[in-house]
């Protein structure tokens, strides 16, 4: 009997051994694969992938240039953490959707269009990176991320955002700057647990009054939109959390819209840029009364002074000259205790 049982044992103990030896190389094949697949046969995959027991935990394939993700990715069922960062990636794989252990998933800064809506099968994430690609639309099913408390999305090409991300009821962390969102749901004062909300260089005019619930927020960067409508309440909540809010939205309102600078030549970035600002008929409505002799001052988004020249100047016209900048630039016309203040598009 003790004879049956011990060598029982063995056979457990060796088929055990055998398994864990066949996952062992199956995951560390799957990523050899993987990084041959994108001309990366001298990048070992002990420099990119971490273990735990007998699988792959943690794959880093940041910064390698990679182009293409292939199913192989599926096979590497027990990952946690998968960094896909500054690579040339356009286009996902379906089986990347079926890692349903992820908790972390980084696919920041690359050439990405659209997430498939299988990207809410991943319930576990906690932390979700996006930002830096092309995309123009969320998925509705990210609201099935209902434990996710990182999302970053910006730097790409978003023009709304959906109610429905109030379900991920432990966000702590918000990114959207640098996009083409016009306005943020109401629905976002449920955001109870929010930390730091980010909406820099957005196209938003207006703010929701419900912003002053999220009493939990400690930064929330508004600095670069077109923001020129605002309760006295809005405005002590948001230059609470943003210094910058005041300096970089206060624009003079015509018929509730902000007024901006109307471009009379166009160049590319570090070309030479021409603005015209007029007082009267279909330009922006200058509420003073000379232009003459007014103090003008160009600055950046980090508050330093751009070099310009004055082109034309009189009563009622202004145009001035500079070298166009990536970020977007701010004129001043008026004293300190008297002026108007526009964003240049």
């Amino acid at each position: 009997m003790k004879q049956t049982y011990f060598a029982r044992l063995v056979l457990v103990t060796l088929a055990y051994q055998l398994s864990w030896a066949q996952n062992l190389e199956l995951d560390t094949t799957a990523v050899r694969i993987i990084l041959d697949q994108n001309g990366l046969e001298t990048t070992s995959v002990a420099s990119v992938a971490a273990y735990k027991e007998n699988r792959v935990d943690k794959l880093d394939l940041s910064g390698l240039g990679i182009v293409t993700l292939s199913d192989y990715i599926g096979s590497l069922d027990a990952l946690t953490s998968l960094t896909l960062s500054n690579n040339l990636l356009d286009s996902l794989p379906a089986a990347l959707w079926g890692l349903t252990e992820l908790s972390l998933l980084d696919l920041s800064e690359n050439l990405i269009s659209e997430l498939s809506d299988s990207c809410g099968n991943l319930t576990n994430l906690l932390f979700l990176n996006v930002s830096g690609n092309q995309i123009t639309d969320l998925p509705g099913t990210l609201k099935n991320l209902s434990d996710l408390e990182y999302f970053g999305a910006g730097g790409n090409q978003l023009t709304q955002v959906s109610p429905d991300y109030v379900y991920m009821f432990f966000l702590k962390f918000m990114d959207l700057s640098d996009n083409q969102i016009n306005t943020i749901p109401a629905e976002f004062s449920l955001l109870e647990e929010l930390d730091s909300l980010d909406l820099r260089i957005n196209e938003l005019t207006t703010l929701y009054e419900g912003m002053t619930d999220l009493t939990g927020v400690q930064k929330a960067y508004l600095a670069a939109n077109y923001i020129c409508n605002f309760s006295s309440a809005l405005w002590v909540w948001a230059q609470a959390r943003d210094p910058e809010f005041g300096a970089t939205n206060y624009q003079q309102c015509i018929d509730g819209k902000p007024a901006y600078a109307s471009i009379i030549a166009q160049g590319s970035v570090g070309q030479q840029y021409a603005l015209e600002f007029q007082r009267n008929g279909m330009q922006v409505q200058l509420s003073m009364s000379n232009l003459t002799d007014l103090p003008v001052t160009l600055f950046s988004l980090d508050g330093k002074k751009v070099p310009f020249h004055t082109v034309h100047r009189t009563q009622e016209r202004l145009v001035i000259s500079y070298v166009r900048r990536s970020e977007p630039t701010f004129l001043v016309i008026g004293s300190h205790e008297n002026s108007q203040k526009y964003r240049i598009p």
